[in-house]
Order: structure tokens, then C-alpha cells, then sequence
């Protein structure tokens, strides 16, 4: 990823701009906050230990092998999105990144950062969670969308997810039509994964900024 190349302490000064497309170091697919878990299902996968001997064991595990112990995005459903389970994600090492991202954006001071989002970006995930969105010959129900949302806004409670849901269907009118359906839960998808981590990091790199300037498209 861009954004942690921004990040890490070994790049200042090597680099005056950077472009990130589609993803920075706040999305829920580009970092891991429980790297021994993942660490332990990625060693049983290529016939490692799970115990003292498990790091020795990976260091000497071909890269192409640790690539290919998972698949990039896991099959999910509305309830437990795909996003949410990724392995072999960057984590906190102590060396390439010292500490969580969130607090590395003094190191993007004096880089010119251009940051921004595509539409339609969260089909990539939300197709995986709701097969539906990628059939134009299956109808998707409004059960699957509303389900999928309250799992991305879980820790919001109920009220979360019901304000979050009028603000996503206010334009439906009565009878939605499936068209209109998919594209909420790819909007859905798009403003969870990639947007709001984007716009969080957009904020800090302005916040942080010296000589370095912050746009977004």
C-alpha cells in the first residue's frame, strides 16, 4: 500500500509525493489489529506449529506459499462480511511500522499526498457477501442489504443501524427497484470500506502536515 509506504519512518525524505487509489492504511482489508490469530491460521495452512517453533517455521516457508495460504477476499455473507476476515495483512512489526498507522502521520509531513476513492469501489467485497450483486438475472432482497449494514455498524447498536438505513434508502420511494437495491449495497460497501477510512486519512495527513499538501479527489 501506498499509504504505509507514506507511514513508515524508513521512507522519510526518500520520496516527495504519493498517490493512493482505492485504499490507505485505515481500511478494514489493508492492516491487521490481531496478527497472532492470523499468524496461527496461516501456519496450520502450510503445515506449521502453532507453538515456539511457529515463527521459526514461517520465516523458512517460501513467500509464494505464504501468499497462496489464503485467498485475498474469503467468501462472507451480509451477517459476517469477507472484509472482515482477511489474513496475511501488513501489522504493527516494531520496524517497518512502529506503531498503529493512526499514529505515524508526523512521518507524511512533508509529502504532497493525493488521496481518493472510486465509485462502485466496494463491489469488489460486497459481491463476495451477497452473491446477488454481481447476477443481474437475481433479485437481491432488502433483508440482505439491511443485514449487511447492521454487521458493518454493528458496534453502533440498533439505533445506529436504523438511522444509517434511512440516510442509504431516503431515495427508494416505495417500490425500489433491483437496480436501485445492488447500488445501495455496493454504496454500502464503498463508503465502509474505502471512503471513511480515506476520509480519516485524508484529515490526519492535512492535521500532520508541514510543507506536505493534502488532496483529495
Amino acid at each position: 500500500s501506498v499509504s504505509l509506504q507514506t507511514l513508515t519512518p524508513h521512507n522519510k525524505g526518500l520520496f516527495k509525493r504519493a498517490i493512493s487509489q482505492s485504499g490507505v492504511a485505515f481500511c478494514p482489508w489493508a492492516f491487521s489489529r490481531n496478527p497472532r490469530k492470523v499468524a496461527e491460521e496461516v501456519a496450520v495452512k502450510v503445515g506449521c506449529p502453532t507453538d515456539d517453533r511457529m515463527v521459526a517455521c514461517l520465516k523458512s516457508t517460501d513467500a509464494g506459499t505464504l501468499t497462496m495460504a489464503s485467498p485475498r477476499i474469503q467468501q462472507g455473507s451480509p451477517d459476517y462480511p469477507g472484509v472482515k476476515n482477511l489474513l496475511l495483512s501488513p501489522v504493527v512489526d516494531g520496524d517497518f511500522l512502529p506503531d498503529q498507522p493512526e499514529n505515524l502521520f508526523h512521518n507524511t509531513a512533508d509529502i504532497d499526498y493525493l488521496v481518493g476513492v472510486n465509485d462502485s469501489d466496494g463491489h469488489l467485497f460486497t459481491s463476495q457477501d451477497i452473491p446477488s450483486l454481481g447476477n443481474k438475472n437475481e433479485e437481491t432482497p432488502v433483508e440482505d442489504v439491511e443485514r449487511l449494514l447492521a454487521a458493518y455498524t454493528k458496534e453502533k447498536g440498533q439505533a445506529g443501524l436504523e438511522i444509517a438505513f434511512a440516510e442509504y434508502s431516503s431515495n427508494w420511494g416505495s417500490t425500489p427497484s433491483q437496480d436501485t437495491i445492488k447500488k445501495t449495497a455496493v454504496d454500502i460497501g464503498t463508503d465502509y470500506i474505502f471512503l471513511v477510512p480515506i476520509q480519516a486519512a485524508i484529515y490526519l495527513h492535512a492535521a500532520n502536515a508541514r510543507s506536505g499538501r493534502t488532496y483529495s479527489y
